[in-house]
């Protein structure tokens, strides 16, 4: 294959893959799975301390309800965070 053929093969297959919309690699897939490893039980041990200083703490205890509430409502979910995952995935193979 000579240099003008290799050119515009390279041409075509950086718009073809611009046209492809968003991906992920496998590097960026392997860092989301190892973030959900860190973040549940984080956020697992983070909801149960919350809950034991409401339990031992009169005066928190609203606070720590309010905050209980935010991190339910604010927290990603695993199956939203897999869903994003997968979206990506779908984005670079279509």
């Amino acid at each position: 294959m000579d240099a003008r053929t290799q050119y515009e093969q390279d041409i075509i297959r950086t718009i073809y893959n611009l046209a492809r919309g968003p991906h992920l690699s496998d590097a960026c897939e392997d860092g989301e799975i190892a973030g959900q490893k860190i973040f549940f039980p984080a956020l697992q041990q983070f909801i149960a301390a919350c809950e034991r200083v409401r339990e031992l703490s009169p005066i928190q205890a609203d606070t720590m309800s309010d905050l209980l509430a935010a991190i339910a409502d604010g927290a990603p979910g695993e199956t939203a965070w897999n869903e994003r995952i997968n979206e990506a995935k779908r984005g670079w193979d279509q």
